[in-house]
């Protein structure tokens, strides 16, 4: 057993907090940044059209994150507090609808530079499951998305009794989907495949994880994995057909 006393804030400077999950954000946007910047001439594009993409992406995830945080998982409390509802740095950022609002942002900035879509979102795939990694392990520090009571000798203790540690779970399976999305790269493939695998790895992972999370069930699941099922269904369709045609491979 261990007892959760980890402290959320790194640094406290009075007024101003710097928080591990906050500091998991920028981190998060940075690889992006990194990953594109390296890939810009393979993409046509200049060093200002990645600043400016990663702008946008930056406000596109964290509106989708919020919005389908406030409708999916608390939206009594939202509508009873709707000044709540800009509060995000409180908390309050759901996966899926981070995912949404990436999606809108690689399509826009796509079509703007007539960069193939699913290419691009190759490129992002993997610096985002290594951040959504990072990211669960911040919400281990923070005591959030916590899993449910349990005797195993390696639960936590969060003040409420020793629980199933959901976010290192969580964490786990996406460093593993991160190498998996690595070693997939380095093959030769077509483009969309690792978005497409992407979907799969953490629709999965999602699925299964979240059987020990404490979350509000509708129809016997929480609403993260009715959304995992989703990706699962669209990133295997798509997987398949893409596997069972004949377009150019990309280099790896």
């Amino acid at each position: 057993m261990f007892t959760h006393a980890l402290n959320p804030v790194l640094f406290d400077f009075g007024i101003i907090e710097i928080r591990w999950y906050g500091l998991v954000w920028v981190l998060g946007f940075l690889l992006a940044w990194y990953v594109l910047e390296k890939k810009k001439e393979s993409l046509r594009i200049e060093k200002k059209d990645v600043d400016n993409f990663l702008v946008v992406l930056m406000v596109a995830v964290v509106i989708g994150s919020r919005i389908f945080h406030v409708l999916f998982w608390n939206p009594s409390y939202y509508f009873s507090n709707p000044a709540q509802i800009l509060a995000v740095w409180q908390g309050g950022l759901a996966f899926h609808g981070g995912l949404v609002g990436a999606i809108l942002a690689v399509w826009w900035f796509g079509k703007k530079h007539k960069i193939p879509l699913l290419k691009l979102a190759d490129i992002l795939s993997i610096p985002a499951v290594f951040a959504l990694a990072l990211g669960r392990i911040a919400n281990f520090i923070n005591a959030e998305l916590v899993g449910y009571k349990t005797t195993v000798s390696w639960c936590v203790d969060f003040g409420d009794g020793c629980r199933h540690p959901v976010q290192l779970y969580a964490a786990l399976g996406r460093f593993l989907s991160f190498a998996l999305l690595w070693w997939f790269d380095s093959k030769e493939h077509k483009d969309g495949q690792i978005f497409w695998w992407f979907l799969i790895l953490m629709g999965a992972t999602r699925i299964v994880v979240d059987f020990w999370r404490v979350d509000a069930l509708y129809f016997f699941l929480t609403a993260g994995q009715w959304f995992s099922i989703v990706m699962v269904v669209v990133g295997v369709i798509a997987l398949w057909k893409s596997l069972n045609t004949s377009n150019q491979s990309s280099p790896s």
